[in-house]
């Protein structure tokens, strides 16, 4: 059933591959229509009618709007015309959802100011480092590039599995000890009440105790779950998709996550999107967020269901916000110079009374409680100025390189749906909580120990 369905989705993939590779000019045309849906959608949600979602944004002159235009299309060249490794599919990621709204809400929330003018500058640099990502040479982490021992530079699927299975026993038994493990389905409207519970279970734990639970929690659904859907996508393995849609329901039960439960729908998306002709994959990326904001206008619009634009604010439009909102905060303000980290408190103090997020949230909406969450840009800015959206995207970077490396000689359709848990994740994220909150750390680990020996008569994957 399982193989039967992937031959199916691939073989009508290929069809649609060859009609649109014939387009050249398709990309640019559909970067423009993405760009005009954020404005709209931004626009239009700042309205009465969606009082708890809307920003307060101001649509600037012409003049700037073209500047803004013209700023979204400036990387482009720059790009590999290829996906070369499966990193570049969080480097198309963070264009799309990160500098795409980030250069045109920073002025519908902001206005212009020449000021901003080195930020914008900044984040240029930033995404055009990224787009380079594949420029960098790449190191022998990988078991068939390195003397390790024979197990493992010859490993398969069987001990892949075992390492899987060992890992998802262990952080289950963390979660079960911890947190206490639940099957009971949640709906939307119970989301904040199931999230104040599992906060609060995790608050009568010890620092050290906690930390473990929420480690255990964001890899299990993160990096474990996608990894036992790779295996039985690549290798028609039915047994792996159950396990991991069960494990994902377990998780929403237990934290009412939602991004556990659209994860799966996330990676088969990419999986499609890596099928075939890869160096489509942007133009099938912008069309699928393009249609998800025209299908949630259509959804308000004609049943009057405005819940998916409030997906729309969350994952396209708001991560351009937050940068924003970081800039105008930090730009009168003490830096916080990692004193809020580990390894940066011995050295700074820290020089707020609340965490950065929920100071934010308290300034632009007026909520002690909200937490306005930053990714690498935003982050960096508050860190170290100008200077540190630069170095937070040379960590991401390394990171970036580090599993293009342990991931080397293997398809790149497997590495990249790997990512799924960390795309999912990213806009919202900086590097150095990927480490560990995120467990980017430990997905370095599973492509390391992913199967290199030979595929399986099932497997299309080479």
């Amino acid at each position: 059933m399982l193989a039967r369905s992937l031959r199916l989705v691939e073989a009508g993939k290929q069809s649609v591959d060859r009609y649109v590779s014939g387009t050249p000019y398709l990309l640019p045309l559909l970067v423009s229509v993405y760009a005009s849906l954020i404005l709209s959608s931004a626009l239009y949600m700042d309205t009465g009618h969606f009082p708890a979602e809307s920003f307060s944004v101001e649509l600037p002159s012409l003049t700037v709007l073209a500047f803004s235009y013209v700023a979204v299309y400036l990387p482009l060249p720059l790009f590999s015309k290829e996906l070369p490794r499966p990193s570049y599919v969080i480097v198309w990621y963070a264009y799309f959802v990160i500098y795409v709204p980030t250069m045109l809400m920073m002025f519908l929330t902001s206005g212009f100011e020449f000021r901003q003018l080195p930020t914008l500058s900044a984040i240029f640099v930033a995404m055009v480092l990224l787009a380079s990502i594949h420029r960098i040479p790449l190191t022998g982490l990988d078991p068939g590039t390195r003397r390790l021992k024979e197990t493992v530079r010859q490993s398969g699927v069987r001990r892949f599995w075992v390492f899987l299975l060992l890992s998802v026993v262990l952080f289950v038994t963390i979660i079960h000890t911890f947190v206490s493990i639940s099957f009971e389905v949640h709906s939307f409207k119970e989301v904040y009440e199931v999230r104040a519970a599992y906060s609060a279970r995790l608050a009568t734990l010890s620092n050290l105790k906690r930390r473990i639970a929420v480690y255990s929690v964001r890899w299990f659904y993160l990096i474990a779950m996608p990894a036992l859907l790779a295996i039985g996508f690549v290798y028609r393995d039915g047994r792996s998709v159950l396990f991991a849609t069960v494990g994902l329901l377990m998780i929403y039960s237990i934290t009412a996550y939602k991004s556990a439960l659209f994860l799966p729908v996330a990676f088969v998306v990419l999986w499609v999107c890596l099928s075939g002709d890869t160096s489509l994959f942007p133009t099938y990326t912008v069309s699928g967020l393009s249609l998800f904001m025209v299908l949630s206008f259509a959804v308000d619009a004609f049943m009057g269901i405005y819940r998916p634009l409030t997906l729309v604010r969350r994952f396209i439009i708001t991560p351009g916000v937050h940068v924003s909102y970081y800039y105008e905060y930090f730009r009168n303000k003490q830096l916080v110079l990692l004193s809020d980290r580990i390894f940066g408190s011995p050295f700074f103090e820290y020089p707020f009374d609340r965490p950065v997020p929920f100071l934010i949230g308290e300034h632009f909406f007026n909520d002690p409680g909200r937490r306005v969450n930053a990714n690498l840009w935003a982050t960096g800015y508050a860190q170290f100025d100008v200077a540190g959206i630069v170095a937070f995207t040379i960590i991401l970077i390394a990171l970036l390189w580090l599993y293009d490396s342990a991931s080397r000689n293997r398809g790149i359709r497997f590495t990249g749906v790997l990512l799924t848990g960390y795309v999912m994740t990213f806009a919202n994220s900086d590097p150095i909580v990927a480490i560990l909150t995120n467990g980017f750390g430990f997905l370095i680990i599973v492509a390391v120990m992913l199967p290199r020996g030979a595929p399986t008569p099932r497997s299309p994957d080479s």
